[in-house]
């Protein structure tokens, strides 16, 4: 039993980390980001100049935030640390670590690992 986990562990490890068509999806739903963050940040800019802050616009703009700090986590750093050992890397490296799917993305592109 030992040997078929070791066996299986090694196929998935040695394996593409993502099938290849993987790649353009996730390419285009960054690009689609960035583009309806441009939209919404647009959006809100013209909403608080044309009536002012209103308290309405709280939960929307923290999900607008909350949306920002997920695209970061998914391609350009990870933002969630949930193990004593990530804790310990981030506080002897004194930096956040890659975002594993833009490393995926950036390798896949052939360029280095700066998101």
């Amino acid at each position: 039993m030992r040997r078929v986990l070791a066996a299986e562990a090694q196929r998935i490890v040695g394996s593409a980390s993502l099938p290849s068509y993987f790649f353009r999806l996730f390419n285009a739903f960054k690009a689609s980001n960035l583009v309806l963050f441009g939209g919404l940040a647009l959006g809100f800019v013209v909403q608080i100049l044309d009536v002012g802050w209103s308290p309405q616009l709280a939960w929307p703009l923290g999900i607008f935030l909350f949306a920002v700090l997920e695209h970061i986590n998914y391609y350009h750093y990870q933002l969630m640390y949930d193990t004593s050992a990530s804790v310990r890397y981030v506080l002897r490296n004194r930096r956040l670590r890659k975002a594993a799917l833009g490393v995926d993305l950036n390798r896949r592109a052939g360029r280095a690992a700066v998101c």
